[in-house]
């Protein structure tokens, strides 16, 4: 056997699995001080009361038992790394000890400044999200040493696609802890007090920090399901026995987790039981990260069978499965288009006009922060759903040129810039605009992604469907400037959703060729002599001259814009009318340019009114 993939010594091996453990032992007594609001019961540090050992009474036996804890956990990951130093023959293992070991390090710091300032929330949530980050490397470790890593390197290989999915999944899992310590930090685990419902409702209003955090979460744990389901579908599929077992034993333990999610609440958050659920969470967010490190290196050894490039799941060319990036300015255009510039600059032009609706003074730094927040979400968004139709793009004419499908980009660089700058962007807003608009940002991504990409190949309804998220930037401009959304920024919803739907019909219909060779359910793919698509965006045209006049009953804008908006609209409408008629290319062309101008348009004379 090559000695790189050798097992370690037993007696090693054990002990990483008891470092591991000993882990998650720690987030758990972790969580017993947050949950029991015991963080400062011990108000110095190193020393609790200027003692070693002071009387465990109270919440002192929670805060000083979890230092004691930490301590002991210390001793262990020092003894790991020495030991990993000594015998075991890969450096890279032995690095990831070391690193541990500093991890834990640090994680004591920082648990020492939380104390010595009082419990900053920035600090105490880099705190809860570093204890992740130690367990995924007392994890990989315990894995890395197991004696199942080289016997799962001789196995059949498994696809591109499974592998982006496991480690996506890692991903999510982890954004969902920093969204539960963000929530539990801001001691916002009861600002929903119901459960499934919020407030009896589907949607809670949005109106403080605190319902946002703990509908964001709630939301975060739908968005892991989901990813989940979908690679499960992956592992089912492919038939690898091992990655079957981690994943039913990730599906039992999300199962277990939305229960004690649920019981936190009912309870009236339980101490015991809110602790339970970040422990659960914690080692749900280990088994995916074995998921994800067995999909990994499954079928990488010696003696696994080499794949061609019809093997590599990509769902396109060889070329395009194993491109590199380009270079220079080449690999700019192609992460630029791979964003959609233009589709981005559109949107932009109405979250502005929708900031500046809403604002009584318009802050020039803030609306430059909140563009660019905005860009990078709807860019990440935009790249993101090019990674997940790769292979469908490959097959029209239209879209066979972009990046991916034509292999200037490889899935694997795509993924990681369209997640990055989804994620920057979030965070950006939330930071410089405000949570409801980052909350808002965070919906239209994933309902784009996860709900209208979804049923683009399955129903017709997906136009109706994906002018929702569509719909809802200018309400992210008018929720940074107001924090609020109310019956104007509903409006500005309507008369966006309103457009959408007669531009995106006449341009399904100069394409249908293409979305029929694609697999796209489009009406003008399934409804062969186009009646419907003309009734329906002329219907919708009527629909937007009618929407394009709320924001002048509700006082939101003037007789400029009451006077453009009547303009404007007839002549769209007009265009939708010579386009159901004729049904011809030259007309659905003559809608969709028209379209286009109409949006510029409105939405100047709604920022000048």
């Amino acid at each position: 056997m090559n000695p790189s993939t050798e097992p370690t010594g037993r007696w090693l091996r054990l002990y990483t699995k008891l470092v591991a453990a000993s882990t998650l032992f720690l987030i758990f007594a972790g969580a017993m001080v947050t949950s029991t609001g015991s963080g400062l019961a011990v108000p110095d540090w190193p020393l609790s009361y200027g003692m070693l050992m002071p009387p465990m009474v109270g919440g002192i036996f929670y805060e000083h038992g979890h230092r004691m804890i930490a301590a002991a956990v210390g001793l262990l990951t020092l003894i790991q790394a020495i030991w990993l130093q000594m015998r075991e023959p890969r450096g890279w293992v032995r690095r990831l000890g070391w690193t541990s070991f500093a991890a834990v390090v640090v994680q004591g710091i920082l648990g020492g400044i939380t104390v010595l300032m009082f419990l900053p929330k920035p600090v105490s949530i880099a705190h809860a999200g570093l204890a992740q980050i130690f367990l995924c490397l007392n994890v990989a470790i315990a894995f890395f040493t197991s004696k199942l890593y080289p016997s799962l390197r001789e196995r059949r290989a498994t696809s591109g696609d499974l592998r982006l999915l496991t480690r996506a999944l890692v991903a999510a899992v982890f954004v969902q802890m920093l969204l539960g310590a963000w929530m539990r930090h801001l001691g916002a685990g009861l600002a929903i007090p119901d459960f499934p419902l919020a407030f009896g409702r589907l949607i809670p209003p949005l109106d403080s920090v605190a319902v946002i955090s703990n509908f964001l979460h709630r939301l975060g744990a739908l968005g892991v399901v989901a990813v989940a389901a979908i690679a499960g579908v992956k592992i089912v599929r492919e038939g690898e026995r091992t990655l079957r077992a981690f994943w039913w034993t990730l599906a039992a333990m999300l199962a277990v987790q939305v229960a004690l999610g649920a019981l936190t609440v009912w309870s009236g958050r339980n101490e015991v039981i809110a602790s339970l659920h970040v422990v659960t969470g914690a080692g749900t967010l280990a088994v995916t990260l074995v998921l994800a490190l067995s999909a990994g290196i499954v079928g990488r050894g010696a003696g696994a069978r080499k794949r061609g490039a019809g093997e590599r799941g990509d769902g396109v060319s060889g070329v395009a499965a194993t491109a590199l990036p380009a270079r220079g300015s080449a690999r700019l255009r192609d992460y630029l288009e791979l964003s959609k510039g233009r589709i981005v600059l559109m949107v932009l032009v109405t979250t502005a006009a929708g900031y500046w609706v809403g604002a009584e003074r318009v802050e020039l730094l803030l609306l430059v922060n909140l563009l660019a927040g905005t860009a990078l979400v709807a860019g990440g968004t935009n790249a993101l759903n090019q990674w997940w139709e790769r292979d469908l793009d490959s097959r029209m004419a239209r879209t066979r040129t972009r990046p991916l499908p034509a292999g200037r980009l490889g899935s694997r660089h795509a993924l990681a810039f369209a997640v990055a700058i989804s994620v920057a962007g979030t965070v950006w807003l939330a930071a410089a605009a405000g949570a409801l608009a980052a909350a808002l940002a965070f919906a239209t991504l994933t309902s784009y992604l996860f709900v209208y990409t979804p049923l683009k190949t399955r129903t017709t309804w997906c136009t109706l469907v994906g002018a929702v998220p569509g719909a809802v930037p200018p309400m992210i401009g008018y929720a940074a400037a107001t924090g609020a959304v109310d019956a104007t920024s509903l409006s500005l919803f309507a008369l966006l959703f309103a457009w959408q739907l007669p531009h995106f019909l006449a341009l399904s219909w100069i394409y249908r060729d293409d979305y029929a060779r694609g697999g796209f359910r489009m009406l003008s793919v399934s409804e062969g002599s186009g009646a419907a698509v003309g009734r329906q965006a002329f219907g919708w045209s009527v629909a937007l001259l009618a929407a394009s006049l709320l924001p002048v009953w509700l006082g939101a804008a003037g007789v400029a814009y009451l006077a453009a908006a009547i303009v404007c609209g007839s002549l769209l409408a007009a265009a939708a009318w010579s386009f159901a008629r004729n049904l011809s290319m030259q007309s659905a062309r003559a809608l969709f340019l028209g379209s286009n101008l109409y949006l510029v348009a409105v939405m100047a004379f709604l920022v000048s009114s």
